[in-house]
């Protein structure tokens, strides 16, 4: 059992044994690529297997501001999603990739049921300062390939209006 441990921005893994499991994680890793720079409100969320059982995918998400002049803006962080090669013998996930998802504070994402798509939901737009210029990220949904080792390929994507709200869910429904 794979799960994602929020606000320590860690990835354990957990043996099954009969009807549970073993009182303490086999594996335990950090989510994040740079583990030194911890940023406001960075943490982890979602998490997925592929479907054919051979990765695991975990959110890194960061929407934590900063004031500057009185105006709030992105604090910075990852917003990215790790991906883990799971050893099929033993269950220890190894991360191979992390790949931004182009936006902030990944919500949520879903894999297709035949494991070639994966679909990222960004909740929020938000303010990011470069230099003296800001602009506004807005909410977005964004695609990527899955490849036959899980890694993820960046397709692009998709501006969603919130009005200054939030999004808060997305998946694949066969219909």
């Amino acid at each position: 059992m794979y799960v994602s441990v929020e606000r320590q921005n860690q990835l354990q893994m957990y043996h099954l044994r009969g009807d549970s499991l073993e009182p303490t994680p086999s594996y335990v890793l950090t989510t994040l690529t740079e583990t030194g720079n911890l940023r406001p409100e960075q943490m982890v969320g979602p998490i997925h297997v592929h479907p054919k059982g051979h990765a695991v995918y975990i959110g890194n998400r960061a929407s934590g501001t900063i004031e500057r002049d009185g105006k709030k803006y992105a604090a910075g962080g990852e917003n990215a999603i790790a991906v883990f090669q799971i050893d099929q013998g033993s269950g220890e996930p190894r991360r191979i990739q992390a790949i931004d998802t182009h936006g902030y504070h990944p919500r949520t994402f879903s894999i297709d049921p035949s494991g070639r798509m994966l679909v990222v939901a960004n909740l929020q737009q938000m303010p990011v300062r470069n230099g003296d210029d800001v602009t506004t990220q807005p909410a977005t949904l964004s695609t990527y390939l899955v490849g036959a080792d899980g890694r993820l390929t960046y397709v692009r994507s998709y501006d969603i209006e919130t009005n200054g709200r939030t999004q808060w869910w997305g998946g694949f429904a066969r219909l």
